[in-house]
């Protein structure tokens, strides 16, 4: 069985006394322990597979001190973007050392083509201090390691001296360790091979997989959407985690839970979940996990409950050589995942919601009443039996929703776990706010952008930050009173305006309240809006608001793509249906008032194939595509996101 919390790591002994017992010194940014990237990764196969003693040094934490201490030892940079460039000249003068490249240091972005794509220019760093501090480190080393000879060219190219050092190709594939994971995991195995694979949307190469078993007289079975039964005997008894601790993870949950399954841990990257627990649940961390999962050679099955991003999480467990792991998606292409929106209307103006817009005029509108809501209910229980959690929102205000814990309550009769949004800024009955809470729907998230009036009332318009604060104290009281578990979040939308002072306080407080705080950076919305902007005819709206952005359009599409394959499908088209108040379905949850978006005028007369079918004919959704735009709503790239970000100047002083 598992263990968690896991073990924290042991720094009792100082990095000067690490440095004196070992031989080799690897210095990096980070280390697969703290970030499993490809680099960090790498390095940690190099590491082990050094018949040598070792010590790993992070690259901040350098100082003339730790130098001096390891000076008659050899030392290894690997990533080095945090260390203090005062520090080149001593390492040049007195250590022997390596340098292992994994991108191009001497440009600012860490990659020509990035540093293009995010500022529109040329890549120059190597002609400024960067560039020339790097090129003098490179020279000062006794040999260089490249992941290609692509890369090695371009370094020698723009540095030609570097020719003279004596270089080697590296690939982690061909170390010691992988080799000896192969061999250990390989062998002695069971004949038949299993292809796992989730959506067939979501995962490219099945095909090429399947033909290159028959090539090879090789016995496969593809498991691609598996129906929730036929996953619980996959399962049988094995220890089950689940990856994704918001809805479609609460779903799951609350389907294994009926089914008798006792899952004991979720995995969430989030850092809002750090320390938490989720249905009595603990929230790991998934770094911590695969790596404590690859150190024990634990078994366990994983179920990856999210509604977007699962190629990444697959991706991450190739990382770590884990892809063995018996890992399935919950998210079904048969069961996709449903918006309701009961409520098509909102009491606020939000900047970057559509509702702030002034021509509305073919907007979805309306309120469903309790007879058809349940009647949309019952007939998605029927065709969809899979369907484990719906959301009741995607643009309206669901809490003024007159009948909203009748609903919620006819949702869970059916055994489906609800999500539920709201600004909150409503002066509710007190007899009102009681039924929401006694409802206990699986997941109330709270879309807020600012601590102080002024801050919040310039992208909220409309509503009151003290009524917001005030509502969430009543939630917190009536939550201990009537026992109820539902997953508070607080959904913090980052500004120039709000990312410092206003950001703390409202941390402060979540933290006060036991409630989730997550934030993401504030994008322009609808679809429609984007594609104007990037038509160059904008609408007033979004240029007032695109000065306020800490990550604005172009700059948001144009990273997003960076890194990432391009898709095939969209998984806002594939595996999503949203349904509006007066029951028409648009093509994805991001459109908002255009009728060509429309696939059916009416959900309780089309049947689920006829919904999926007119998808493919909507001539938004080649642009969409086209211009990488489900990649931009999905945030892609996170950790360029925040760089971006990082280097605007706030507004929140």
């Amino acid at each position: 069985m598992f263990n968690s919390p896991f073990n924290k790591e042991d720094n009792s002994e100082s990095i000067v006394d690490k440095i004196q017992k070992s031989e080799i010194v690897f210095v990096s940014d980070m280390f697969a322990e703290d970030y499993p990237g490809g680099a960090e990764l790498t390095t940690e196969v190099l590491v082990d597979s050094s018949n040598l003693s070792v010590s790993k040094v992070r690259s901040s934490q350098l100082t003339m001190e730790i130098l001096s201490a390891g000076v008659d030892k050899y030392w290894i940079f690997t990533n080095f973007s945090s260390m203090n460039l005062e520090l080149i000249p001593a390492i040049i003068a007195n250590l022997r050392y390596s340098i292992v490249e994994y991108d191009f240091k001497y440009c600012q972005y860490r990659s020509p083509e990035k540093h293009q794509a995010i500022t529109g220019e040329n890549c120059d760093c190597h002609e400024k201090s960067i560039g020339k501090m790097t090129s003098a480190f490179f020279y000062g080393s006794q040999s260089l390691f490249w992941m290609s000879n692509k890369q090695k060219e371009r370094y020698e190219n723009m540095f030609p001296f570097l020719s003279r050092k004596k270089s080697v190709l590296l690939s982690s594939m061909f170390s010691p360790a992988f080799f000896k994971f192969v061999s250990e995991n390989v062998e002695n195995k069971k004949e038949k091979t299993y292809l796992i694979v989730g959506s067939e949307s979501w995962i490219k190469g099945v095909e090429d997989s399947v033909e290159y078993c028959k090539e090879n007289n090789l016995d496969y079975e593809v498991i691609s959407g598996l129906s929730h039964e036929d996953l619980l005997k996959k399962i049988g008894n094995k220890d089950i985690m689940i990856w994704g601790s918001r809805m479609t993870g609460l779903g799951a949950l609350r389907f294994l839970r009926f089914k008798g399954k006792k899952p004991y841990c979720f995995i969430d990257s989030d850092e809002a979940f750090n320390g938490k627990k989720v249905y009595g649940l603990e929230v790991l961390n998934p770094k911590k996990v695969l790596t404590e999962i690859k150190r024990r050679k634990l078994n366990p099955v994983i179920i990856i409950a999210v509604a977007l991003k699962e190629d990444e999480i697959k991706k991450l467990m190739n990382n770590y050589f884990l892809s063995y792991i018996e890992h399935y998606s919950f998210q079904r292409q048969e069961a996709p995942y449903f918006t309701l929106d009961i409520l098509s209307s909102c009491n606020l103006r939000c900047l970057s919601c559509p509702h702030s817009l002034d021509n509305k005029e073919d907007a979805p509108k309306g309120s469903m009443d309790l007879k058809t809501t349940k009647e949309v209910i019952d007939k998605i229980h029927i065709e969809s039996p899979d369907t484990t959690h719906i959301s009741l929102y995607s643009w309206g205000e669901p809490l003024i929703h007159p009948k909203i814990d009748e609903i919620v309550d006819y949702v869970h009769s059916k055994g489906i776990a609800v999500a539920l949004s709201s600004n909150l800024s409503i002066k509710f009955k007190e007899d009102k706010l009681i039924k929401i809470i006694k409802s206990n729907p699986e997941y109330l998230k709270i879309s807020v952008s600012g601590f102080y009036p002024k801050t919040y009332n310039s992208t909220h318009q409309g509503g009151d930050i003290n009524l917001v604060k005030s509502n969430l104290y009543k939630i917190k009281k009536l939550m201990d009173k009537y026992n109820s578990s539902t997953l508070i979040d607080i959904n913090y939308h980052l500004y120039r305006n709000n990312n410092k002072k206003n950001l703390e306080k409202f941390k402060i407080l979540a933290e006060e309240l036991g409630f989730i705080l997550s934030t993401t950076h504030a994008l322009v919305m609808p679809l429609e809006r984007v594609i104007q902007k990037l038509d160059g005819n904008p609408d007033h709206q979004t240029v007032k608001l695109e000065d306020n952005l800490l990550v604005r359009i172009e700059e948001g599409i144009e990273i997003s793509k960076l890194d990432i394959e391009e898709k095939k499908s969209c998984p806002f088209r594939e595996n999503q249906v949203n349904i509006n108040a007066d029951l028409s379905v648009p093509v994805c949850c991001v459109v908002f008032n255009k009728s060509e978006n429309i696939v059916s005028k009416n959900f309780l007369n089309s049947s689920l194939k006829e919904i999926s079918h007119n998808k493919r004919y909507v001539s938004t959704c080649k642009t969409c595509m086209e211009n990488r735009l489900p990649e931009y709503n999905m945030g892609y790239n996170k950790h360029l996101w925040e760089k971006i970000a990082s280097s605007k100047k706030s507004l929140d002083i």
